[in-house]
């Protein structure tokens, strides 16, 4: 997987407002940007790679909150947006974990 090499916020913006409705360009682009975020947490392959592709499935969710919330009117970055996004969706995946009392694969 190529390294995540980040746009101007004005090209990101760009480039959500007119994508298709799947977002396809920027699950494209962001698709490094998870892989490296999901790498800094201690997950098995198998976790590792259910969740890329829910997140690269979530792309379009977190990018009609991100248009429809403050992101444009604070011209904060998408991929900052983003970034956030999986932090949520891994700590969410822990917490479940921890209430189910998952003796497995302690990681998430």
């Amino acid at each position: 997987m190529k390294k995540f090499t980040p746009k101007t916020a004005e090209k990101e913006r760009k480039t959500v407002l007119n994508d298709d409705p799947l977002f396809m360009q920027t699950k494209e682009y962001l698709k490094p940007l998870i892989w490296t975020a999901i790498n800094t947490f201690e997950l098995s392959k198998e976790t590792q790679t259910k969740l890329f592709w829910k997140l690269v499935n979530d792309v379009p969710i977190a990018a009609q909150r991100f248009l429809k919330g403050d992101g444009l009117k604070k011209d904060y970055k998408f991929s900052t947006y983003f970034g956030w996004y999986i932090g949520q969706r891994i700590n969410a995946i822990k917490r479940l974990k921890r209430k189910s009392g998952h003796q497995g694969d302690s990681r998430p």
